[in-house]
């Protein structure tokens, strides 16, 4: 990649489904990380459970990418569990 690799997700506070029917869209999960097929990928949530689920996916499909594109150099993972 060109650059650090990011994966945000963060509360909104503020209801971003401007139709105003069914639940409030209140997370977003956003992927920043130049050179990378999932950089600007963003997804939006209605409850807190599914943004974690969308979080873990979307990082766990950048540690792919990433292992196969320069498995040598990857010297740790992205997932909050890493040191």
């Amino acid at each position: 990649p060109g650059g650090p690799v990011l994966v945000s997700t963060v509360f909104l506070g503020l209801n971003q489904d401007w139709s105003e029917e069914g639940p409030p869209t209140l997370w977003e999960t956003k992927v920043f990380a130049e050179g990378c097929p999932y950089d600007q990928h963003q997804c939006r949530y209605t409850a807190r459970e599914d943004a974690l689920a969308g979080h873990a996916h979307a990082v766990s499909a950048v540690n792919d990418w990433l292992q196969s594109v320069q498995p040598q150099n990857l010297r740790r993972d992205l997932s909050p569990e890493s040191p």
